[in-house]
């Protein structure tokens, strides 16, 4: 069994430690799904949901979608196969929405519920997300060749994005669309402007090298102690923004360079635990979940969302906990089941 799961875990050409990464930033995702959508908020669970948030902010998402820009910007594959591929994650993402949402789906046509159903369907969450920016920066790269073309884009894509925050859309068709490109609805999880920019940084980071030499560089002692004083005089602002979640899906320019400040830390530190236990079978385990992460992101969705029609934030913090480890197993069977049926 033992030989099983290491051929399983480290059978692969790709490059470890990005998956290594997106694995970890999935496992940060399912755990903040649960707080989100189960967790009871009782006072004795808001130091708990604190943290939660915070790790399930910064090193969930935009690492997940920072390192999708890096390796777009090295992809080979030709415009229409990228356009393509944008179509697919699309579609996915509203294949997701309807699954996710099925018990509620089934409540709400049995009239046991009254809910916006739509805003539920065309939630756009990061798959819609990811589709739009694939093909977005499909066509970019393409075009811009000067890279710190990418840096002003950067700026100019967030003051677009704090314009657009304080624009009130009263046609509800209207407001479904736009929903997909900025932050007009409480739906809005992931709008292309301006978490886009988190995919164009990865882009930036990919054509100057940057990220390689960033994470090749020994930095000196001094270094980290400052960085370790600015991460905890800054720590209170990242945990408030992270667990107020209209300005996490707002992603201001403020927010943006405090998640890049973050996501420098995080990558550093985590390449620095890999180094050493890259041999680790949990290691192991979090490079195969990145490998899969499109299909674990799926099915823990899935599973978590049919139960929150039933159980919303009802459960203590140990039944949550229970329910995380239960999650994450089922997601893992579910995704080598998946990768068997490939195969």
């Amino acid at each position: 069994m033992l030989e099983k799961l290491t051929r399983l875990f480290f059978g692969s050409s790709r490059e470890p430690f990005p998956d290594f990464l997106r694995g970890l930033a999935v496992i940060l995702m399912i755990q903040i799904h649960i707080t989100e959508n189960l967790l009871a908020s009782e006072p004795s669970n808001y130091l708990f949901e604190r943290w939660s948030y915070f790790l399930g902010g910064i090193p969930a998402a935009p690492i997940f979608i920072f390192l999708m820009g890096y390796f777009q910007a090295k992809s080979k594959l030709s415009l229409i196969d990228e356009l393509k591929r944008g179509v697919k994650l699309f579609l996915l993402g509203l294949v997701l929405n309807l699954m996710l949402n099925l018990s509620l789906i089934y409540n709400y046509f049995t009239n046991q519920i009254d809910v916006d159903i739509l805003s539920y369907i065309f939630g756009v969450d990061i798959l819609f997300f990811a589709g739009l920016s694939y093909m977005v920066l499909a066509v970019l790269k393409r075009v811009i060749h000067n890279n710190y073309i990418l840096i002003f884009l950067v700026v100019i894509i967030h003051l677009i994005n704090y314009y657009f925050l304080e624009i009130e859309i009263e046609s509800q068709s209207l407001k479904y669309i736009l929903s997909f490109f900025f932050r007009v609805s409480y739906w809005s999880y992931f709008p292309l402007i301006s978490w886009i920019t988190f995919p164009l940084m990865g882009v930036f980071l990919a054509r100057t090298a940057l990220l390689e030499k960033i994470l090749n560089k020994k930095f000196s002692n001094f270094f980290w102690i400052v960085y370790l004083i600015v991460f905890f005089t800054t720590l209170n602002y990242g945990q408030n923004n992270s667990i107020d979640l209209a300005n996490y899906y707002s992603m201001k320019f403020d927010f943006y360079l405090y998640s890049l400040f973050l996501m420098f830390g995080w990558i550093k530190l985590w390449k620095a635990i890999f180094e050493k236990f890259s041999d680790n079978m949990f290691s192991g385990y979090l490079v195969w979940i990145g490998r899969n992460v499109t299909a674990v992101y799926f099915f823990q969705w899935v599973i978590i969302g049919n139960i929150t029609t039933y159980l919303y934030k009802s459960l203590p913090l140990n039944s949550s906990l229970i329910v995380f480890g239960i999650v994450l197993f089922s997601v893992s069977l579910c995704t080598y089941l998946y990768h068997l049926s490939r195969s």
